[in-house]
């Protein structure tokens, strides 16, 4: 059911199992992170927790339980959470067999859930293949979790897809981010904001995601009122700004880019131009690296020297850290991404997206 997203007929399945089998790790696990998408939170803790008390260190129940915590609105508790997954990873990278952590497996001719012995004449390969029809959430969620053999190395050797969390970038959209119940604070975007010189209120977010019709007819109206605005020969850097947003919103890279590079022209010390940037031109360098015909397109590193500069303009614009850190975690350079989301936290200890994030990094080490 789950793989055609029947998110609730897969959730009664599961149910049904754990009603004959309450102890079944695979039917809680993946109702687990079903509860999560249902925002049912409370059975998603409950699940969690009752593999917490088999695998107590399992760190991917800790993350499932944190983004439950803070589906319920409890912040602080879900940062707790964060910071002791992270920790616990941490250590195993610092010493793996004084810190093992826990690898639910199943051993060939051996049942760890009632019904699933091996059968006559199946070897071990059939039977972690079987374990990997049984493990359904995959595909559609970020915690993959696989028999892959039982091997006893590092974490990153198992087949484990955990999706970072996503850059910030200022949008007319008050989103809140999936660790964040509240809007996220950016001095320049304040003052601009208390300036009024934009029709709209912007924010900072990385919770994008796709557009409603509706939106779209909304940001083609407001690119339109800026359009009418720049055609008088009277337009500001912050005009540049507010139409580059929209294009960007919309994904018109290219006229977001040619925007923002005129806000920054006009204006070469505007900090929320050089984020902005920053996200578009790391939007168009994805784009090149699928497509030879745009290899003149930005690069990774054409992004990363604006979040520089913008870092260089506010050095504790903890935005800019961690989209830093994003970009370096994409290409491969684990060890400065890590220096990145640090220094974020170091501005701002309850940044709960770069404690994510971290985590996520050390277990790429």
């Amino acid at each position: 059911r789950l793989e055609y997203l029947d998110m609730e007929g897969a959730y009664d399945d599961f149910s049904r199992v754990l009603k004959h089998d309450p102890g079944n790790f695979h039917a809680l696990y993946n109702r687990a992170i079903i509860s999560l998408n249902l925002h049912r939170w409370r059975q998603a803790i409950a699940d969690f927790t009752a593999i917490q008390k088999r695998y107590p260190k399992f760190y991917p129940i800790y993350y499932g339980i944190a983004q439950a915590r803070q589906g319920l609105g409890d912040q602080r508790g879900a940062i707790q959470m964060m910071m002791y997954a992270d920790d616990m990873v941490r250590k195993y990278v610092d010493n793996p067999r004084r810190n093992p952590l826990d690898r639910p497996t199943i051993e060939a001719g051996v049942a760890n859930n009632r019904g699933m012995e091996q059968g006559e004449g199946e070897s071990e390969i059939d039977v972690m293949e079987r374990f990997n029809r049984l493990v359904t959430v995959n595909e559609t969620e970020d915690v993959e979790l696989k028999y892959a053999d039982k091997i006893k190395g590092r974490v990153q050797d198992r087949s484990t897809r955990i999706d970072p969390e996503p850059m910030f970038a200022i949008s007319i959209y008050d989103g809140r981010t999936s660790l964040r119940p509240m809007s996220n604070y950016f001095k320049e975007i304040e003052d601009i904001n208390r300036s009024r010189l934009l029709p709209r209120t912007l924010y900072i977010t990385n919770s994008g995601g796709a557009l409603t019709q509706q939106q779209a007819d909304e940001l083609f109206a407001i690119a339109d009122d800026f359009t009418s605005i720049i055609s008088t020969g009277n337009a500001r850097p912050i005009d540049y700004l507010g139409r580059g947003v929209v294009h960007s919103l919309l994904k018109n890279y290219d006229s977001a880019l040619a925007d923002l590079d005129k806000a920054v022209e006009m204006n070469p010390q505007f900090t929320a131009a050089y984020l902005a940037r920053a996200t578009v031109k790391d939007a168009l360098s994805r784009t090149a690296a699928s497509d030879e015909k745009n290899s003149l397109r930005p690069t990774a590193a054409d992004a990363m020297a604006d979040l520089d500069k913008a870092v260089e303009l506010n050095p504790r614009l903890i935005y800019a850290w961690f989209d830093k850190g994003n970009i370096y975690y994409n290409v491969g350079d684990y060890t400065t991404a890590l220096q990145c989301y640090s220094r974020a936290l170091e501005l701002n200890p309850e940044y709960a997206e770069a404690y994510y994030n971290r985590g996520l990094t050390y277990l790429a080490l």
